[in-house]
């Protein structure tokens, strides 16, 4: 009888134990705890999800802010270790920087495709919206409303 209990007692620790594994991993962290780690990291990706913007106005503003990132993101840019994904209506547009520019955007892929891609790597995803950042250790959240200002949207090299 004590063995069975015993027995009880360590599959609902064990189950919990994996409950936190699994799903525990998704805690939101201080900011500077995600940037160390993007900018460490030997590939970084920006993701631009533009597939349920209410308006043009709020899809321009979230492109133009995925642009703004990139430009002032020279040296990613230049080491290439930044990539840029757009993602819209199920499709997924990757650009890596690392290549040469001519073959930047001829790779089409679903979304589903670019998520196992760029999942891989710390990334920031740009959603249309009005909500605080959210930061995690392997990814932020950054909503883009229609009252953008050109040139918000800055990466700021260590």
């Amino acid at each position: 009888m004590n063995l069975k209990w015993l027995s009880v007692v360590l599959i609902i620790i064990l189950a919990g134990t994996l409950t936190f594994i699994v799903f525990g991993q998704d805690e939101q962290v201080e900011p500077q705890q995600f940037f160390s780690k993007f900018y460490s990291s030997n590939k970084s990706i920006i993701v631009v999800d533009i597939s349920n913007a209410p308006s043009p106005k709020f899809k321009q503003n979230v492109l133009q802010c995925g642009t703004d990132f990139i430009y002032s993101s020279g040296p990613l840019v230049a080491s290439g270790q930044l990539s840029y994904y757009i993602v819209e209506n199920g499709e997924c547009t990757p650009t890596d920087f690392s290549l040469p520019e001519e073959q930047w955007n001829t790779q089409h892929l679903t979304d589903k495709q670019c998520y196992d891609e760029y999942s891989n790597y710390p990334y920031i995803l740009l959603l249309p919206g009005v909500g605080e950042p959210e930061f995690y250790l392997d990814h932020a959240i950054i909503y883009i409303d229609e009252n953008y200002n050109l040139y918000d949207c800055k990466l700021a090299i260590e």
